[in-house]
């Protein structure tokens, strides 16, 4: 059993800290088959994604293809087309699950996030901007890892934790390795917390060349436009989630919002780690609540 995004998963053939006992709104039953299955007609797509009233169905040729749904009985099923069971159940919790979270009344933002204090902050950026370097970084810090390349926000403010999994390029706290996944490595997270969380800051990455060091903050229209532009997958689930973005994007915007200036290559993560430390401390961004109560949506 894996808990991740306030979401339990019965049944994946994954390592994880035991779900029971622990917030959790809703819980999934997993189940996989070896079969094959031909990608929607046409032109033979190597990805292809399908929304329904109330599931999500999303498949990669020649690797397996999921469904998603939320019903009297939520589930989550896999039909394997290449991939090994470990290897889909890595794909779902890592690809899928943050697709489906719209079904599940979660905003999912692109980012990573961590704790300091009982606040959350949360890193977002494009893909290859460095976010879950980064995170893994703060974490050798003293930092709590939270969340990897999805930060699930509640109607409440509050955010979910992800899964206790992080996919790596490159090396960094000596994590139990699990597996390789999509040209990275997958790491176990040790004494991860699935627990809510209220966010306390938000740094947004902005990688450029040329570019100085610099941690500097965001008025609340700049910081409206920079969160609007770090939603995660905003083709799915497009008119289902469109309320609860704004909503959470405009609770985001009331908290310290920075961006990070910085050159890949010429600063290194340390630099930047300590940087967005310092400016933690200096304006004791997160510090809110911890966990906060919540009830299946």
């Amino acid at each position: 059993m894996v808990a991740g995004y306030g979401i339990a998963v019965d049944g994946l053939p994954l390592d994880g800290p035991p779900a029971d006992g622990v917030s959790a709104r809703v819980r999934l039953r997993w189940s996989a088959e070896r079969h094959q299955v031909s990608p929607p007609s046409g032109s033979a797509p190597v990805e292809w994604i399908r929304e329904e009233e109330d599931a999500l169905v999303v498949g990669w040729a020649r690797y397996a293809e999921y469904r998603v749904a939320r019903s009297l009985f939520p589930s989550a099923s896999a039909v394997l087309m290449g991939a090994d069971e470990e290897q889909a159940a890595l794909g779902f919790l890592l690809s899928v699950l943050p697709l489906a979270l719209p079904l599940f009344g979660l905003e999912p933002m692109h980012g990573s996030a961590v704790t300091a204090g009982a606040g959350a902050v949360l890193l977002l950026g494009a893909s290859g901007s460095g976010k879950s370097t980064l995170a893994s970084r703060l974490a050798g810090m003293g930092w709590r890892f939270l969340a990897d390349d999805a930060c699930a926000i509640d109607r409440r403010g509050s955010l979910w934790p992800g899964p206790p999994l992080l996919a790596r390029r490159s090396k960094g706290e000596p994590w139990r390795e699990i597996s390789p996944y999509n040209d990275k490595t997958v790491v176990h997270l040790p004494a991860h917390r699935p627990d809510p969380v209220r966010p306390g800051g938000v740094a947004v990455l902005a990688p450029e060349p040329g570019a100085s060091l610099t941690v500097h903050p965001l008025d609340r229209l700049r910081a409206f436009r920079a969160l609007l532009g770090h939603v995660r997958a905003p083709r799915a689930f497009t008119s289902r989630r469109r309320a609860l973005q704004l909503h959470v994007v405009s609770g985001l915007v009331r908290l310290p919002v920075v961006e990070v200036s910085y050159e890949h290559g010429r600063h290194q993560v340390a630099e930047v780690a300590e940087a967005l430390a310092a400016w933690a401390a200096s304006t004791n961004s997160p510090r809110t609540a911890g966990a906060a109560e919540e009830g299946v949506a």
